[in-house]
């Protein structure tokens, strides 16, 4: 057989062609050119690339957009294609005509049903559909969905929303009316849970926000859901309900599809501090019969080297709380020296509210090997601690109400850290480690964002400062520090010139981030601080400072991007006016 007989068939190339908007002026031409389904790639944007669809597609474009402006309460919008001609780009021309606004909206009782079952309004109470807003077919339906929630977190399982909208088109005005059929009040009878294979039921019960004799609530059932999907075996998750065998009762059915319970993970990249930095991840979610995450993680870069062991049991004793474990092997690398250490730890870890986290952690560490270079070696024949074994009680609180996690454009995040340390060797010090960091992003509008930082640490020591090992001391600088100087390159030095860190730390910063042109957005910032000999005796000479200017593009994982930072005060550690960090998300 001929191996030409053999080859696929090709694909006809494409018959692409420039796309143009006429007549758009309620929306951004960018919502316009989605809801057509004209999608460009990242690159597409980041190039500055025209807007363009297949010939064969055109009309489809059209009728695409007139759709998107019904739904939007544009009821007498036309959308039509003018072809192109010659060079001349295709043109999708829109009559948008007048909107369709709110007249009333209300909540009634259905046929049959007593009028005062329910309070019709609280049920009617800020819905996203409002008197006087332009009809929206997502607000329509979003305020159906949102007196269907409200009767079912008020006991009522099956309760039933039939929305209706009345459109005048010549008064260009909607009577929106919402029939309600509440249902009986009911309290949670059996639960059952249906395609469990491998998974532990008495930790799928503790992932569940209700138990049998409780008042049916909707929102239990959503963090219930969550919960569940949180352990990572199922792909689906899915609650039924049916009237229980006793009257005033709902049985619900937990349907779930195990998925799969081995993971594992390979990472490559790279970073301004870490340079290439790589890791590998082995982990199961079922161990010796039981849910039970257990792991294996290499990793390794410029600065930080480390070989994990680690397990995680989900659930203890309800859906809030999980205890962790786990064994490091590691080496870091510092701007004087470098140090292997091995370092257990086991505690809790406890969600207190959907916006308050705590942890607590049990911790022993041994500082292996120390290896200065010859300026710090000279300060630890003085007297610096450097090799030690240390026991402690880690305690962490957070706090966030950001928008988004990796790009946050409003909210504050707040950290507290404790952590209690005795120093085993030869009757070492006990002292103690804080730092409180608090982070508020404040939107401008129009995609602008002002974001400050403050971070403050203290170290306090019952004996001489000395004592406290140079590991667990504080340094500042870097990316995610005080920009314009090297990677943990600020603090106190010796006479002869050797970084020995602070007992003191404090870093503030303020950044101002603005759109460039869709997924291209710039920054400006300014950071200053520095760690000190002591907590809180902070001298002005000591002040380091640094500004730059950076750029952030946005990706499905992501924004991405560098800053370029200038330091504006000499430091013996950074001989370099400026520099280039590499960015997933951003510094603060």
């Amino acid at each position: 057989m001929p191996l030409q007989a053999l080859a696929a068939p090709k694909s006809p190339p494409k018959d692409l062609v420039p796309l143009r908007l006429e007549g758009v002026s309620a929306f951004p031409q960018a919502q316009v050119f989605e809801a057509a389904g004209v999608d460009r790639s990242l690159l597409d944007k980041a190039l500055g690339r025209k807007p363009s669809a297949e010939r064969r597609d055109l009309d489809a474009k059209a009728e695409a957009v007139r759709l998107f402006y019904q739904r939007h309460g544009y009821f007498e919008a036309t959308a039509e294609i003018l072809p192109p001609s010659g060079a001349e780009p295709a043109i999708l021309r829109v009559s948008e005509g007048s909107p369709c606004r709110v007249a009333s909206v209300s909540v009634r009782a259905a046929e049959g049903e007593p009028p005062d079952e329910v309070d019709r309004a609280v049920l009617a109470k800020d819905l996203p559909l409002r008197e006087g807003m332009v009809f929206s077919a997502d607000d329509y339906e979003a305020s159906a969905t949102l007196v269907l929630f409200r009767l079912r977190e008020d006991g009522r399982p099956f309760a039933e929303v039939i929305p209706e909208a009345v459109v005048d088109l010549a008064d260009h005005s909607a009577a929106v009316s919402y029939t309600v059929k509440p249902g009986e009040r009911c309290t949670v009878g059996s639960i059952t849970f249906l395609g469990m294979k491998l998974s532990e039921e008495r930790v799928l019960r503790r992932a569940l926000a209700f138990s049998p004799g409780d008042l049916y609530r909707q929102s239990k059932v959503e963090e219930s859901r969550d919960a569940l999907y949180k352990l990572g075996l199922f792909d689906s998750v899915t609650f039924v309900t049916r009237p229980g065998s006793v009257p005033g009762t709902v049985d619900v059915r937990v349907k779930l599809r195990e998925g799969m319970l081995h993971r594992i993970r390979l990472g490559l990249g790279y970073g301004s501090e870490d340079r290439i930095r790589g890791l590998v991840r082995w982990e199961t979610l079922r161990f010796a019969n039981h849910t039970l995450l257990v792991g294996a993680e290499a990793k390794a870069s410029a600065i930080d080297s480390r070989l994990q062991t680690y397990l995680r049991r989900p659930y203890l004793w309800d859906n809030k709380t999980t205890g962790l474990a786990d064994l490091t092997f590691g080496q870091r690398v510092e701007e004087d020296f470098r140090y292997g250490y091995l370092k257990a730890q086991a505690g809790l870890q406890r969600q207190f509210t959907p916006h308050l986290q705590g942890s607590s952690f049990l911790v022993l560490e041994r500082v292996l090997q120390f290896t200065p270079d010859q300026a710090l070696e000279d300060a630890i024949d003085n007297g610096a601690r450097d090799i030690a074994t240390m026991a402690s009680v880690a305690v962490g609180v957070m706090y966030r109400s950001t928008d988004e996690p990796l790009n946050p454009t409003r909210g504050t995040i707040l950290n507290l850290y404790v952590e209690p340390t005795q120093v085993l060797d030869h009757s070492g010090p006990f002292f103690t480690k804080s730092i409180l960091e608090g982070r508020q992003f404040v939107g401008l509008g129009r995609g602008w964002v002002l974001g400050f930082r403050l971070k403050a640490g203290a170290i306090y020591a019952g004996a001489s400062r000395d004592e406290v090992p140079l590991s667990r001391r504080f340094y500042a600088g870097g990316a995610n520090s005080i920009r314009g100087y090297a990677y943990n390159t600020l603090g106190p030095m010796d006479a002869n010139g050797a970084l020995v860190g602070g007992d003191g730390l404090l870093e503030a910063s303020t950044e101002l981030r603005f759109p460039i042109k869709g997924e291209l957005t710039g920054l400006v910032f300014a950071d200053a601080g520095n760690a000190f000999a002591k907590p809180f005796k902070i001298r002005s000479e000591e002040l380091r400072a640094g500004a730059g200017l950076g750029v952030r593009y946005q990706t499905p994982v992501g924004p991405i991007g560098l800053d370029l930072a200038w330091r504006l005060k000499e430091d013996p550690k950074n001989p370099s006016p400026y520099q280039i960090y590499f960015f997933i998300g951003y510094a603060f």
